[in-house]
């Protein structure tokens, strides 16, 4: 099995495989932005059951720039940031937010499979539980 979404990509486009489940919204950037991809390929949504998986954000408390990152963060959350999300073919998921020239939008992925077929998928139990292991590798590596 391939795991990578590089990898997922080469396998579909040269037809050594005919699907890929749960690829990155890179790829769908990727169709988007490639003709010889786009000619090829496309992209959807699980109809039945489509998981949303989130993706968690920190800054560490020995960042290098802690206010740069926190004006980051601000920013992805603005809607100039979730407009780039959305060009970029990641799901923009601000509450309310309407994109110019794309629509990878919360509200879009409700529109085409239903809200009621959307799977936020939460952080686990065995998450939580490991995370005290999980933030001290992540502090040793980053501070």
């Amino acid at each position: 099995a391939q795991t990578g979404v590089a990898g997922q990509q080469s396998l579909v486009s040269q037809g050594a495989a005919v699907t890929a489940y749960l690829t990155s919204p890179t790829v769908r950037y990727n169709i988007k932005t490639n003709p010889q991809l786009g000619s090829i390929l496309d992209w959807t949504y699980n109809k039945d059951a489509t998981p949303l998986v989130p993706r968690g954000v920190g800054i560490t408390v020995k960042a290098a720039s802690p206010a740069s990152a926190k004006l980051f963060l601000n920013w992805v959350y603005s809607k100039a940031g979730q407009q780039a999300m959305c060009d970029a073919s990641f799901t923009a998921f601000r509450n309310k937010f309407v994109p110019k020239n794309c629509s990878n939008t919360l509200a879009d992925v409700y529109a085409k499979v239903g809200q009621k077929n959307v799977i936020l998928v939460p952080f686990s139990q065995k998450f939580v539980n490991d995370y005290p292991v999980y933030k001290k590798r992540w502090h040793d590596i980053f501070g």
